[in-house]
């Protein structure tokens, strides 16, 4: 899939995470009254903790390994800290966004050098997602949000950089060709 596309993908998908932001508390309610909410999240949270760690395995070296088992304890850890179930979903959101800047960014002929960029990308849209919470009635600026928002996002990079560092000049190669 071409550069461009890739983008228009990311972007559509921050404008669901901003998008969604007013309804989100009120789902959570709702999820919670019905005993679901616990239901939900625990699963999302789970797949969250597993796929830092299994999502190419065999093609990672000792030391990316090593990293994604930091990564998933770090991300339990920061699971465990959180308070409602709410805001465990900024891991998933945020990883899962992570993941889509890297492959991004993969479409560039630079990627590797942009990683500082899609980095600071991942934290200035967290941030941008506690600035809108910050004008919605029913939400709270929190700074925990931002740090949560910005290590998920770090995670998903780290991920996608981890199963990408071998194949993305095969991949990067392809791309310019088509």
């Amino acid at each position: 899939m071409r550069g461009r596309w890739r983008w228009i993908l990311l972007c559509a998908y921050i404008f669901l995470i901003y998008s969604t932001l007013g309804l989100v508390r009120r789902w959570s309610e709702i999820l919670d009254e019905q005993g679901l909410a616990q239901i939900i999240t625990g699963p999302a949270i789970a797949l969250l903790l597993l796929l830092p760690i299994g999502w190419g395995w065999q093609q990672a070296s000792w030391k990316q390994r090593l990293g994604r088992v930091g990564i998933g304890i770090l991300l339990l850890i920061t699971a465990l800290w959180v308070d409602f179930p709410e805001e465990r979903i900024h891991l998933v959101e945020y990883g899962l966004l992570g993941l889509m800047l890297g492959w991004a960014f993969q479409g560039s002929r630079r990627w590797p050098d942009l990683w500082p960029l899609a980095v600071a990308l991942a934290w200035i849209l967290g941030w941008g997602d506690e600035l809108i919470q910050a004008v919605l009635p029913n939400r709270v600026y929190d700074v925990r949000d931002i740090v949560l928002n910005g290590l998920a996002g770090m995670a998903g990079l780290y991920l996608f950089e981890t199963h990408c560092e071998r194949e993305c000049s095969t991949n990067k190669g392809h791309e310019q060709k088509k």
